[in-house]
Parts: structure tokens; C-alpha cells; sequence
């Protein structure tokens, strides 16, 4: 069977990065051939800020074009692309790769507060044939009437569904008139040992708290939150996430890629991010961390770490530190991943109608 993934492959965001190399290296593991669809809209190139985009190659322009050269590295590396790279949307639908099933999925690629959520490029507009979203996600608890509108107009030809937050299930199946499945985002479906040949060597040789914020935070609360965790004083605190110093820190990398990304985590003595890719590797690699839930799309870390039982390591300012997590507590963790992770193997099987026995 071929396949033909879409999806925010090329964005210069190492959770992007790894849930697209992950979705494929568990398909091609397991005798399916797929493709990543090279598009890359405009709009993915700035981020929307045009202006503040521009502004920040100008002030950091060095780290920019290092972090653009680790990206670049990482998919010519790590993803199989299209041969044909795609701009537009007319140009998809003039010329769609071929494919015996086209998957949408994952990260937030229907989540209208996106330039994505509105492109009809991701909801498979541009295919002929079967369609599949997996883990596929719209990022609010509640997801407003306009968002699901938009995603109303395209999913009723879809042959399946599935999301990577358990809130959005029953919403959505009010319009798709079909049963939505909730499945693990595509980091979890493979062992973490599918990660080491992209992790890099330990970068910092010391103790260390590792500080990832991937939303914008107020630098107060960022020290706040920096200061309970590091009480003692004895860890160096790493910052990554950001071109600008957000918090104090004794290391702040402005370019990361994903191995790096991954080593940093892997190594770290305790996490602090808002990241849902943050948590999801800290929880794989069973590290000390809590999660900062931003104001707005916090659903997918509040609905993993729920369904892990550590629903207590989602804080927000106002919060107190919870307590390290024992290793008895990361031997249920491990079993409620592993089973999360086969059921999701399982869906995402049975509809590709392969046979996993």
C-alpha cells in the first residue's frame, strides 16, 4: 500500500519535525510505503508575522540560518519526501502525488487560531481517493462553532477520524455522523528507542533544568516557576525556544534541532516547558517535569497527562510544585502508554486495512 502524509513537516519546530518523521518511520516499519507531501504555504514561512519574522533574521541572523541548516539536515536526513515540492493549493490539486490513501495528521492542523486550520490543503481538499486523519488535532477544550464549521465542510468523505485530544471526540462526531477515535499523538506509537538514532550526544556536562517554551509566557512567571524547581540553587537552568532571553538561565541555545532537542530532554534532571512534544518525551523517557498550560490550546497536555495519571504535573502560575514522580508511579505510566500506544497501532491498522496479526 502507498501512503501520503500531510502535514507541518517543515516548519523549523522540533515537535512538528519529530511527530511527521514519526508517523512515517512506524509506516514504513511496518511494510507500508509513504511519502510526506513537501508542501510548504507561505504562510509557514513566517509565522504568520511577516514583519516580526523579518525583524528577528535581521537581529539574530546567524542563529537563524544555523537553525535553518539543522532543519534542512534533519529532513534531507531522517523524512521521505514528494519529489515534487508544493507551494499552493492549486498546485496540489493539479498535479497530487499519487497514493492509495492520502492521512492528514497530526499536530494542530485543524485548529483555526492557524493559518493551517483555514487551508483546505489539510483537510485533503486536493485528494481523490481515501482519506484518514490521524491524530489530527484542533488544540481547545472547547472548540468554537466557526472552527468546527470549517472543519464541516470537508470531512464528510473522510474515511476515518481520529484526534489527539479525548475532549474534541464528542464534538466532533456531531458533524462527521461517525465514530471519532482518540489515539496517541505519532511520537508514542513508536518504542522510544526508534528515537536514538537522532538524538545527539550529551550537550551539557553538568546538572541541569531544561526550560522549553514553545508559547509566549510572561518572563515573571517563567522565574517563578524556575525558582520552585530549582530551589537548591545546584542546577544549571538551560533555556531553549526562543531567539530571546524569556527567563534567567545559565545556557541559552537559540538554534535547536530535533536530536538536539531530544538529548536535552533525555539528559535533563527536570523539565519545564509549555511544549506538548516536551511532555510527551518526558513522560517516554520517564524524567521529572511539570507543564506550564497555557492560556489557550492546552487541551492535548491536560488530555495525555490525565490519561497518565499525573494530572497534578499541568500547572499554572498559581500552582504549587508537585511532587517527583516515584518509579513506581512511571511503572503505571509506562503500562497506560503502551496500552494507549497499541490501541492507536491498532486503528490506525485497521483502517488502512492491514493485516496486524
Amino acid at each position: 500500500m502507498k501512503t501520503a502524509t500531510i502535514t507541518l513537516h517543515d516548519t523549523e519546530n522540533c515537535g512538528s519535525s519529530l511527530q511527521a518523521f514519526a508517523l512515517q518511520h512506524y509506516l514504513i516499519e511496518h511494510g507500508i510505503e509513504n511519502e510526506l507531501i513537501d508542501y510548504i504555504p507561505k504562510y509557514t514561512q513566517n509565522g504568520g508575522h511577516i514583519i516580526r519574522t523579518f525583524a528577528r533574521k535581521v537581529v539574530y541572523f546567524d542563529a537563524t540560518i544555523r537553525q535553518r541548516k539543522k532543519f534542512r539536515n534533519f529532513i534531507s536526513e531522517h523524512l521521505v519526501l514528494t519529489k515534487k515540492k508544493y507551494l499552493t493549493l492549486k498546485q496540489l490539486k493539479q498535479d497530487p502525488p499519487a497514493a492509495d490513501c492520502y492521512i492528514t495528521g497530526s499536530d494542530q492542523l485543524w485548529n483555526t487560531m492557524y493559518a493551517c486550520g483555514h487551508d483546505p490543503a489539510f483537510y485533503l481538499d486536493f485528494a481523490e481517493g481515501k482519506k484518514i486523519a490521524y491524530a489530527v488535532s484542533l488544540g481547545r477544550e472547547i472548540i468554537p462553532e466557526d472552527n468546527l464549521d470549517t472543519v464541516r465542510k470537508f470531512v464528510g468523505n473522510f474515511s476515518a477520524i481520529s484526534v489527539r485530544e479525548n475532549s474534541s471526540v464528542e464534538q466532533l462526531e456531531k458533524l462527521y455522523n461517525n465514530k471519532i477515535a482518540y489515539v496517541c499523538d505519532p511520537v508514542l506509537l513508536n518504542p522510544v528507542s526508534a528515537y536514538d538514532p537522532i538524538k545527539v550526544k550529551r550537550m551539557i556536562h553538568e546538572p541541569y533544568i531544561l526550560v522549553y517554551i514553545a508559547q509566549g509566557i510572561e518572563p515573571e512567571v517563567l522565574n517563578n516557576w524556575i525558582n520552585k524547581v530549582n530551589m537548591d540553587k545546584k542546577r544549571a537552568v538551560v533555556f531553549i525556544g526562543s531567539y530571546r532571553q524569556k527567563c534567567r538561565s545559565d545556557y541559552h541555545i537559540r538554534e535547536t534541532s530535533p536530536g538536539e532537542f531530544l538529548s536535552l530532554i533525555y539528559y535533563s534532571d527536570y523539565i519545564l516547558s509549555n511544549s506538548f512534544h516536551a511532555t510527551m518525551f518526558s513522560l517516554m523517557y520517564n524524567k521529572q517535569f511539570a507543564t506550564i498550560i497555557p492560556s489557550e490550546n492546552g487541551a492535548r497536555m491536560r488530555s495525555i497527562l490525565s490519561d497518565v495519571g499525573l494530572e497534578n504535573h499541568a500547572v499554572t502560575p498559581m500552582d504549587i510544585l508537585p511532587e517527583d514522580i516515584s518509579t513506581e508511579q512511571y511503572v503505571n505510566v509506562q503500562k497506560a502508554l503502551d496500552k494507549f500506544r497499541s490501541n492507536s497501532q491498532k486503528w490506525l491498522m485497521s483502517v488502512l486495512s492491514v493485516n496486524t496479526k
